[in-house]
């Protein structure tokens, strides 16, 4: 889909902003579920979102060479974003069925998930090198997840002070 999307078959295809929007809105749903909080109020959510733009910037980095665009990048991480969110709030109604006990390694193995899911989608996306798209894929992950980060860090203390 992201593929065809790309090549300019948009007509078939919901927005990418759209499509962040409405699985967002589902994972927002799901995680305020009675018995189910997460911890996270409505401003720390949105804030999460803006990992998006980061991580894209990330895959362009680590993407220079092929003829991708930085918004292009943009809407491959929207997309796979919005899947991994949905995929996250389909196994957040299990954790809200499992043991207590086991809930933590549940949302450590659903992070664990969304990232594979993230890796795999960028292998489809650049199929001629498919390895080392996925591994490209996971260190933009993690690369633009710590950018995220300190730039929260950042901006939370310059509030503060």
């Amino acid at each position: 889909m992201i593929r065809d999307y790309l090549a300019g078959g948009t007509v078939r295809y919901v927005h990418p902003a759209t499509y962040l929007v409405l699985a967002a809105a589902v994972f927002a749903l799901v995680s305020s579920a009675p018995g189910g909080a997460t911890g996270a109020g409505e401003a720390e959510r949105l804030f999460a979102l803006l990992v998006i733009p980061i991580v894209a910037a990330a895959c362009r980095l680590l993407f220079w060479r092929e003829s991708f665009h930085y918004a292009e990048h943009l809407i491959a991480v929207t997309y796979l974003g919005a899947q991994a969110l949905l995929l996250l709030a389909l196994l957040y109604c299990g954790a809200l069925l499992a043991p207590q006990a086991i809930v933590g390694w549940f949302a450590a193995a659903s992070l664990v998930l969304s990232a594979a899911y993230f890796t795999w989608g960028y292998s489809q996306i650049f199929e001629r090198r498919p390895l080392l798209a996925a591994g490209g894929a996971l260190a933009a992950l993690l690369v633009g997840t710590a950018a995220w980060l300190g730039v929260t860090v950042a901006i939370v203390t310059l509030l503060r002070r």
